[in-house]
């Protein structure tokens, strides 16, 4: 039987590796099983090297030429892309230069033809402007008004033909005779 404990103080527990060892077997056993288990340990870590990178470690010189071989071909395919950058900004450059073209060609033709609409109707006021009352001639047309009457009584049909009293008249006493 154990001994007895005091009262109030933790029991302890060892674990069974932290004992030392006993017999001449087992200080051979420890060192060596702590031998093998490093051996194993470091063959794990240079498989996960290898496995990582696909290929056997490299030395710095063979990393190093591998580096500017990959900055080379880096470069080269950079320098495809420009090009052919280059040439689809070029031609969008062009696209647009036509569109921006073909606008300004669209927008003067409508500019001219406002400006000749403008200028008939101009045209068209003038000549108007020939019959308007002015302080000149406005003795003139009072005088017309007093001897041309002007009668306004008519009619208009659905065919926008104009009949005026005096017309139904005329036409009644030409069919009488």
């Amino acid at each position: 039987m154990p001994a007895q404990q005091e009262e109030g103080t933790p029991r302890r527990f060892h674990h069974p590796a932290s004992r030392q060892p006993n017999d001449r077997a087992q200080r051979v056993r420890i060192p060596l099983l702590s031998a093998v288990r490093r051996f194993l340990i470091d063959e794990v870590e240079a498989f996960k090297l290898v496995s990582r990178a696909g290929m056997v470690i490299q030395t710095p010189e063979e990393a190093e030429a591998e580096w500017e071989e990959v900055q080379r071909i880096n470069e080269e395919w950079n320098r495809s892309v420009a090009e052919v950058r280059e040439k689809r900004l070029a031609e969008e450059r062009e696209q647009r230069k036509t569109f921006i073209l073909e606008r300004l060609v669209a927008k003067e033709a409508r500019d001219q033809e406002r400006q000749e609409r403008v200028e008939a109707r101009v045209r068209a006021e003038k000549e108007q402007g020939k019959t308007f009352i002015t302080r000149d001639n406005i003795d003139q047309a009072i005088e017309r008004a007093l001897v041309q009457p002007t009668s306004y009584n008519f009619a208009i049909d659905s065919n926008g033909n104009l009949h005026r009293q005096d017309d139904e008249v005329q036409s009644q006493e030409a069919k009488s005779p």
